[in-house]
């Protein structure tokens, strides 16, 4: 029977310490105003700088991994300037994916944000990703009107860099439109603008707008000079000094100078092959063919364009692959956007109702204590209840159901491993006489008495039951024959030297006991192993009781 008042205190108790809790989560948002920079921002701000360092070395994948942690971090009252940072950093991530919608998303948001708060310097930049994310996208109009609004703003906070950034997107996005005349002019507006410093990169790309410039124009000979100044002005080992001297290779084979061509063309492939580009070495490797093949050079020609063939391959393999990971990025900034939705709707039901929390708050403590304790009185009473369905209320042990249930399961695991569980039957020999002698409260204490032996000779990993009555079964998940047979007469000799005086003075109990494994053949399921082991129970009952029987015997004509 379930003692309720005690049931009650104890989960008054048992629930106190989540009572405190709720109490100082409730309290947390009201306690958290006005605090310094938290510690996810800080970690965020970690997170923001291992993107940057990723960016460097071009892994794009893992800075927009980077970057959706570090904007999982932050909420509504982290610093603005670092929110931008980082949604910036991440559409950045995401341009460079060729993501260009998604890019578009978190970009045109920032920059009305960044517009608001007066942050200049990230305007500039998140128009930068505009212009290009709408160049990539084909909306090429408006990406020149993102192009123009960024020169713009650059001219008038004088700064040099920005203003020919924009120019070198306006005019990437008029070479897309085949406008080569209105991308020249861009080009040489952008070349025409002195800075302070000396910017390699910058440097090395406006100078690759101006071979392209020349290239689409016809005049071989300037484009000629230039790439070779670009040539000089640039590192072999690096992505832009490669590709100004695939420029420079390309330009002497289209006059002609196919010889001089092929050094440049092999120090780009050398390049790309180090880089890991395999776009840059499939069309570079082309037009080393291309060179080969004007020299006559037709076998090496023939294996420069297998080589080209191979990277284009691989590029679309790894194409492939950049749609599922983008696909799956894809879904993870949902959930985030919407995780962080949540919060700030939260946040904002919580200002409205910050003057009513003290009263609030007391009726939330007694409607949540109520709860608690109900709840946990219900949780405890579900358990017992469970409990009593699967044991015996007099042994303590599981019941006919509790144990097959269990022991199924056990079963097919241990087949599935390919180890077959032993299984003991064991039966009580002449307990009826024992009630019918000694009374049926002496025979309940011999129950009790027998299932304390049973659980002193089973290990902690063996399944014990009481089937019924006076039967019981032992199920060994991991037993060879010898340890099965082991434990059965361990418990044969342990009851047989039992001292139940206490119980009555000429009492003496022996028990029979079948073993069945199932290991052997045609035991599929746990009720063929149950048969079989009741059978060699029976076979033990007509040996004359008091002993252990594994083998396999002819079929029991009844049973005691």
């Amino acid at each position: 029977m379930i003692d309720f008042q005690s049931e009650w205190r104890t989960a008054s108790w048992a629930w106190t310490p989540y009572l405190v809790l709720a109490a100082a989560l409730w309290l947390t948002p009201v306690l958290a105003q006005g605090s310094p920079a938290s510690e996810q921002q800080q970690l965020a701000r970690e997170f923001l700088d291992h993107a940057r360092s990723l960016r460097e070395s071009g892994l794009w994948p893992q800075v927009l991994m980077a970057t959706e942690r570090a904007s999982e971090l932050l909420d509504d009252e982290a610093p603005a300037t670092l929110r931008a940072e980082v949604a910036i950093a991440r559409a950045g991530a995401l341009q460079a994916l060729e993501r260009s919608r998604e890019s578009l998303e978190v970009s045109l948001p920032v920059l009305e944000f960044v517009r608001a708060e007066g942050l200049v310097g990230l305007e500039l930049r998140a128009l930068l990703n505009i212009s290009s994310a709408y160049s990539r996208g084909g909306q090429h109009e408006a990406a020149l009107q993102a192009a123009e609004s960024g020169y713009l703003l650059a001219e008038r906070l004088g700064d040099a860099e920005h203003r020919q950034r924009f120019l070198l997107n306006r005019a990437r996005v008029h070479l897309e439109m085949r406008n080569i005349e209105a991308m020249g002019m861009a080009v040489e507006q952008a070349a025409a603008i002195e800075r302070d410093e000396p910017m390699p990169e910058l440097d090395t790309t406006l100078l690759l707008a101006q071979l392209s410039v020349i290239r689409n124009q016809g005049d071989i000979e300037q484009g000629e000079r230039l790439a070779r100044s670009l040539v000089d002005q640039s590192d072999p080992d690096t992505y832009y000094g490669a590709f100004a001297r695939e420029a420079l290779a390309d330009m002497l084979c289209r006059l002609d100078r196919a010889d001089e061509a092929l050094p440049f063309y092999e120090q780009a492939l050398a390049t790309f092959a180090t880089a890991d580009a395999p776009w840059d070495r499939s069309r570079a490797a082309q037009a080393y063919a291309a060179c080969l093949e004007q020299l006559g050079q037709l076998p090496e020609a023939v294996q420069a364009l297998r080589a080209s063939r191979e990277q284009l391959a691989l590029v679309q393999e790894r194409r492939q692959a950049g749609a599922v990971a983008a696909l799956e990025a894809m879904t993870r900034t949902e959930q985030v956007r919407t995780e962080m939705n949540l919060v700030r709707m939260e946040n904002e039901a919580l200002d409205r109702v910050r003057t009513w929390q003290g009263i609030a708050l007391a009726v939330s403590v007694v409607l949540v204590l109520g709860l608690m304790l109900w709840g946990g009185l219900q949780f405890r009473r579900q358990k017992l209840m469970g409990h009593l369905a699967s044991h015996d209320e007099l042994t303590g042990l599981r019941n006919r159901r509790g144990f097959e249930a269990k022991a199924s399961r056990i079963f097919a695991r241990q087949r599935k491993e390919g180890n077959g569980p032993a299984l003991l039957s064991l039966d009580l020999d002449h307990f009826k006489q024992v009630n019918d002698r000694f009374g049926h409260a002496a025979g309940d204490q011999a129950l009790v008495i027998f299932s304390a032996i049973l659980r002193a000779s089973a290990r902690p990993s063996d399944l014990i039951g009481r089937i019924g009555g006076e039967e019981f079964s032992v199920l060994l998940p991991t037993a060879s024959k010898v340890g099965a047979n082991a434990v059965g007469e361990r418990i044969r000799s342990r009851l047989e030297a039992a001292d139940l005086s206490p119980i009555a003075v000429d009492l003496n109990l022996t028990c029979s006991i079948g073993i069945a494994f199932g290991g052997e053949p045609g035991i599929d399921s746990l009720e063929k192993l149950m048969v079989l082991a009741d059978r060699r129970l029976y076979a033990a009952k007509q040996t004359g009781r008091n002993c252990v029987i594994d083998a396999d015997p002819p079929p029991p004509e009844s049973r005691d």
